[in-house]
C-alpha cells in the first residue's frame, strides 16, 4: 500500500488543474474546474477569492454542461468585489491563518 501525503495530493490536484486550464483555455478568475459528470454530478466551478456569481458572494456553482459553465463564467455574469469588501477580507484572513 502506498503512503500518499497531503502535499502529494495537492501537487497532483495542481497538475490536473493546470492541464484542465490549458486544455479548456480557462480564464484566470476560475480557480478550479471539476468535471464530476462521470459519477452523476455536474461540473463544479470554483472562482478565485474576490470573484462571485452575481453579488451573492457565491464562489462555487455546479453546471450540467460545458456550454452552460462557460456561459455563466464569462465576466459579464460575474461580480468582482472591491478592496473594501468585508466578506472577502474575512475569507482572505482565513486562508492565511
Amino acid at each position: 500500500m502506498t503512503d500518499t501525503t497531503t502535499s502529494d495530493w495537492a501537487k497532483k490536484d495542481a497538475e490536473q488543474q493546470a492541464e484542465i486550464r490549458a486544455r479548456l483555455r480557462l480564464p484566470k478568475h476560475i480557480e478550479c474546474w471539476d468535471d464530476e459528470r462521470d459519477i452523476g454530478n455536474g461540473i463544479i466551478v470554483t472562482l478565485h477569492l474576490g470573484w462571485s456569481f452575481e453579488q451573492s458572494h457565491e464562489g462555487v456553482r455546479g453546471f450540467d454542461t460545458v456550454t452552460e459553465a462557460r456561459e455563466e463564467t464569462r465576466k459579464k455574469w460575474l461580480y468582482r468585489c472591491d478592496d473594501d469588501c468585508e466578506e472577502c477580507a474575512f475569507h482572505s484572513r482565513e486562508e492565511t491563518a
